[in-house]
């Protein structure tokens, strides 16, 4: 009873970050809700003050998540207790304890884990998300969206994205995924007065709605054949299920397989339906049409978010649920990730070729990139594990870099000059010329208010903004895999560990692929470099917290081939204490 206690009791203690977070979410809300309807405040739109309070709230979760400031304590003090009163005998106390700080650590009836997987993926989500939130008040300013609530679903998505992360069990798994997905939902309507968004909003909540429905439906097969849900527990017992002796010995001895072939063929239906809701949640072929319509659709800083953030998460739960649980039914899973690996990079790279719309362009090429991953996934290795975490962190650092630079190309607001023009016309006593100069002026006010949304756009980009241009061509050139940018090596371990596996034609599809998209990353290079525009292009000045997003995560892209060496250490132990 003392060793449960102590195990359940040290386990609460590390949800420490997430309750802070709720809580916090909760104050936030509360907060905005009370002084933006007051009369006495003169009903203030308080977006400013619930941004920086976000970013505030994610550092002390991030904080909290590296060095909880309670367990180390807490051990200290069971520790004692165990020495000076001897509730358990001997040394079995010492090896609790022992067992509880340097092993994976069950919550709540082992429907959550934590263990390194989940402190990586959750260190990843907050920082992602923060860099979000930065990237989006200059947008929120000019695009006059007047709702604070924006970072109250950004840290409610983010609080379903940490649960998701550490989720050990089907019920906590559907029920985060549900919780984030929800958030991401109003979010991708969040713009109310365009109809773009609400079409996205629409579109991903139907779709989103159907995979949820089949992803439940897988759920409720695997529990109605095993009477289980936790997935240490279903993997113990699928161990004993299939069997490790040849087919003839086996079709002999049915009295000890028993019912084994019905269990099996029910449990492959239950791991396929998850894995097709797992598959659309992270939009690979063919389960990716929704993609391009609702980053397009989407507000561009929700947009960003969506590309950043929300699938990390359901990585990690596709490493824990297929590697860590399903391993033994490698041969039957293996073969989808193989087929939507393959499809993914194929598509991807094809039909962003077409596209002249950033953020189009941008869907598709994310779903190439899921491609890659799922090559390094389905090589069911700690190489392959780690391979899959470098390729998301320096695809993390090279969008990043794109969406900020992409927030950040809006044309200058000339509205003072060309006020100042009129004031001089309006001299003549014409009213007609009157009438005439202001719908000219209102007319070019609204076009120089929109920020750059096409590759045509930037014809000559490199003439009247060579910073900015460098900075895009290096990340293009990064998302191409040209060395020693990061992109190339991101790729390069996922190849490798491919080959390693002997997966000879896929990773030779995926070269192919590389050279397909490369033709579309190079275009934009061409129209930004070598085509003189029609006219000038002038940008208004970029504010300093994309600046210094822009400047980090250049930095990190340019000089990763100098010093891989800690992000490589610290994948290398994840991955093995995931595979092994």
């Amino acid at each position: 009873m003392s060793s449960n206690f102590l195990e359940n009791a040290y386990g609460i203690k590390q949800l420490f970050p997430e309750i802070f977070l709720g809580v916090s979410i909760l104050l936030l809300l509360t907060y905005g809700v009370i002084y933006t309807t007051s009369s006495k405040y003169y009903f203030p739109l308080m977006i400013q003050n619930i941004g920086y309070l976000s970013i505030i709230v994610l550092v002390i979760t991030f904080l909290l998540l590296m060095n909880n400031p309670v367990h180390i304590g807490f051990a200290d003090s069971i520790h004692s207790n165990i020495i000076l009163n001897n509730h358990i005998e001997d040394k079995s106390s010492l090896m609790t304890l022992g067992y509880l700080v340097n092993n994976p650590i069950s919550l709540i009836n082992q429907m959550l884990v934590l263990d390194d997987l989940t402190l990586f993926v959750k260190g990843v989500l907050l920082i992602t998300s923060i860099a979000s939130i930065l990237i989006s008040f200059d947008y929120i300013k000019k695009e006059k969206i007047n709702f604070f609530e924006y970072f109250i679903l950004v840290l409610l998505a983010l609080l379903g994205m940490l649960l998701v992360t550490s989720s050990s069990d089907l019920m906590s798994m559907y029920l985060g995924i549900e919780f984030q997905s929800l958030c991401l939902y109003v979010l991708a309507s969040f713009q109310r007065h365009s109809p773009f968004s609400a079409e996205a909003g629409l579109k991903y909540f139907i779709l989103g709605a159907f995979s949820s429905g089949i992803l439940l439906f897988g759920i409720s097969i695997l529990y109605g054949f095993t009477g289980i849900t936790n997935f240490e527990d279903l993997a113990k017992i699928f161990i004993s299920c299939v069997p490790h002796f040849p087919t003839d010995l086996a079709i002999e001895n049915t009295s000890i397989i028993g019912e084994r072939p019905q269990i099996d063929l029910a449990v492959i239906i239950g791991i396929i339906f998850i894995g097709i809701g797992l598959l659309f949640k992270i939009y690979a072929v063919p389960f990716h049409l929704w993609v391009p319509d609702v980053y397009q659709g989407s507000p561009t800083i929700v947009t960003a978010f969506f590309a950043i953030t929300p699938s990390i998460s359901i990585f990690a739960l596709i490493i824990r649920f297929l590697i860590s649980t399903f391993y033994d039914f490698l041969h039957y899973w293996q073969p989808v990730l193989l087929f939507s690996s393959i499809a993914s990079m194929l598509v991807g790279s094809i039909f962003a070729y077409q596209q002249e719309n950033f953020k189009r362009l941008l869907a598709y090429s994310a779903i190439g990139h899921v491609g890659y991953i799922l090559l390094a996934l389905l090589t069911a290795s700690p190489e392959g594990i780690q391979a899959l975490l470098i390729y998301i962190v320096i695809y993390i650092c090279m969008t990043l870099n794109f969406f900020t630079l992409l927030l950040s190309l809006r044309k200058i607001n000339i509205s003072h000059f060309q006020n100042h023009e009129k004031e001089l016309l309006l001299a003549s006593n014409s009213d007609q010329i009157n009438m005439s100069i202001d719908r000219d002026i209102d007319k070019k006010n609204k076009v120089d208010h929109h920020n750059i949304t096409h590759t045509k756009q930037l014809l000559g980009f490199y003439q009247s903004n060579p910073i900015l241009s460098i900075t895009l061509t290096t990340i293009l050139f990064s998302m191409t895999g040209i060395p020693p940018l990061a992109g190339f090596f991101s790729k390069l371990y996922v190849l490798i560990t491919a080959i390693q596996s002997s997966f000879l034609i896929p990773v030779f599809i995926a070269i192919i692929a590389s050279v397909i998209s490369s033709v579309y990353y190079l275009r934009i290079i061409q129209i930004i470099s070598f085509q003189k525009a029609k006219q000038w292009i002038s940008l208004e000045q970029i504010d300093k917290k994309k600046a210094t997003l822009l400047a980090i995560t250049l930095f990190l892209i340019l000089f990763f081939f100098i010093y891989p060496s800690p992000l490589l250490l610290l994948t290398h132990k994840i991955a093995l204490t995931v595979t092994l």
